[in-house]
């Protein structure tokens, strides 16, 4: 039995989590330009395009965030985004002045940052989405400068961190869907819902009836080899 694709099961601790990790990102990539300006002045780079790339992935996470937007494909949006807008942080923060202190650090971290705030969505192909992309990312100043342990140290980093955050999702959903609760028989008069004999072969029935509190219960009988999809909506 497969739920059809408008059947949301959602936990709501789920859907709470991605809502605050939605509103993060789409915070964090309005700040981002500022941060995009402030580095490009540092380096001597012409702030003048770089932040208005960082504005219009800003604008471009916002209209993934549209209610008319699937859910999926507006998680997978605001991955590529934040993927993105830390590319063009790690770009003008190492050229063409080598970051030095704390910047440094901040350059360091914020891959990993980003990767976590796009493991908050509970998406995996959100999360390797932005995998691929911050990975890219770290691995492009190896080019200019091979030999170099760093790049390769942060995507390992990155790698590790996917798989720690891959096994946190999948115990928070496994925490909020909870315990499975199995009702009791109801002695309450049934309601016939639908039934409808299958001519062609394999013959089956598929009888759905609803109880006076609202259970659905499904029943099937007949031979079926392989699997049968039903579809609840």
């Amino acid at each position: 039995m497969f739920p059809s694709r408008g059947f949301d099961h959602t936990p709501d601790a789920i859907r709470a989590l991605r809502r605050t990790a939605r509103h993060m990102i789409v915070w964090l990539l309005w700040l981002a330009p500022v941060g995009i300006f402030w580095l490009a002045g540092r380096g001597g780079v012409a702030w003048e395009l770089v932040t208005l790339l960082g504005v219009a992935v800003a604008v471009a996470a916002s209209l993934g965030c549209h209610p008319s937007v699937p859910a999926r494909r507006g998680r997978l949006v605001l991955a590529l985004c934040l993927g993105a807008a830390f590319g063009l942080l790690l770009g003008v923060g190492q050229v063409p002045v080598a970051p030095t202190g704390p910047v440094l650090v901040v350059l360091l971290m914020a891959p990993l940052v980003a990767l976590v705030l796009a493991g908050g969505l509970c998406d995996r192909r959100a999360l390797m989405a932005a995998l691929m992309m911050l990975s890219i990312e770290c691995l492009l100043p190896l080019g200019a400068a091979p030999g170099g342990l760093l790049p390769l140290a942060q995507v390992g980093l990155l790698a590790v961190a996917a798989l720690a955050i891959v096994v946190a999702q999948h115990l928070v959903r496994r925490a909020a869907r909870g315990p499975m609760i199995v009702l009791p028989p109801q002695p309450r008069p049934l309601v016939t819902v639908w039934t409808a004999p299958v001519a062609v072969p394999p013959a089956f029935i598929v009888q759905a009836e609803r109880a006076a509190d609202g259970t659905l219960r499904l029943a099937l009988a007949g031979s079926c080899a392989g699997r049968l999809r039903v579809r609840v909506s």
